[in-house]
């Protein structure tokens, strides 16, 4: 535990701190020591250490004014005091600030561990509930972004058609319903059964991909391509009158019937003139 700690010791003895000092620097994380009170709260408010241990009286500030500033800024933060002060009002004015353990000079070194240690179970407990909270968070954060993104998949899947990736029937029947467009153009593949029952699934299934692929190549700016059930287009043209509609068809029909659909299917070319 005390490999996580962060100490601050104020100490205004120099025989007595150098030698904790020494002790404590090898057990701690990182440790901080100055010689009077004033020094500790400003090392206190840069450093903000784990747990506090300092003795009372000090030059300049003695622990008791200091402890009760940096409780001012950190009402959690464990405070350890070390002395050989026996006066009640000491005794009184530190419960009063909080301090959370007590070391009798002079130090027993071992006694002195325990003590730092219980002082900072709780500290410790609480840190450790804090990272469990955020990594909680993070991970009902990642969810969220999971959820999202499936339901986004999922939404994308039900309005579209999963062969061609055009928009489907459902999609389709919804602008159907909010009346944004003025005419429908249905295309549908003559003789579709016949090419499945002769050829197969996998032979059509290509079929309908290039053809997609051509009407979505060659649509225009004021149509929005669907593709429904089995072998059938749909057209959705808006702003438009309906001399241009019948010209958009007759192209349609006159770009189908010169184009041929190129099919390799397992190493084996195949050319179908639409028509």
């Amino acid at each position: 535990m005390l490999k996580d700690i962060r100490l601050l010791y104020v100490e205004d003895n120099k025989d007595i701190s150098e030698e904790i000092a020494f002790f404590l620097k090898r057990r701690v994380k990182e440790l901080f020591k100055v010689e009077n009170g004033q020094e500790g709260m400003e090392l206190f408010v840069k450093y903000r250490p784990d747990v506090v241990v300092t003795d009372i009286q000090m030059p300049k500030m003695n622990g008791l004014e200091m402890i009760g500033k940096i409780r001012e800024i950190d009402a959690e933060v464990p405070v350890i005091i070390t002395s050989a002060y026996n006066d009640t009002d000491f005794l009184t004015n530190s419960i009063e600030l909080g301090v959370n353990g007590y070391i009798t000079k002079p130090v027993n070194l071992s006694n002195m561990l325990q003590v730092i240690k219980k002082a900072y179970e709780p500290q410790k407990l609480h840190k450790e509930i804090r990272d469990k909270n955020i990594e909680l968070q993070t991970i009902n954060a990642n969810l969220d972004a999971i959820v999202k993104e499936k339901t986004k998949d999922l939404e994308y899947l039900y309005h579209h058609d999963k062969l061609t990736s055009l928009e489907n029937k459902i999609a389709l029947q919804e602008v159907i319903n909010s009346h944004g467009f003025e005419y429908l153009v249905l295309l549908d593949i003559a003789n579709f059964s016949y090419l499945n029952k002769q050829y197969g699934v996998e032979f059509c299934d290509k079929v309908l991909l290039e053809t997609s692929r051509l009407l979505k190549a060659h649509r225009s700016s004021y149509t929005h391509l669907y593709k429904i059930e089995s072998d059938r287009f749909v057209f959705l043209l808006k702003d438009i009158n309906a001399t241009k509609t019948k010209e958009f068809c007759q192209q349609i029909h006159s770009f189908l019937i010169q184009q041929k659909l190129k099919l390799t299917i397992f190493f084996s070319e195949y050319h179908l003139i639409l028509g």
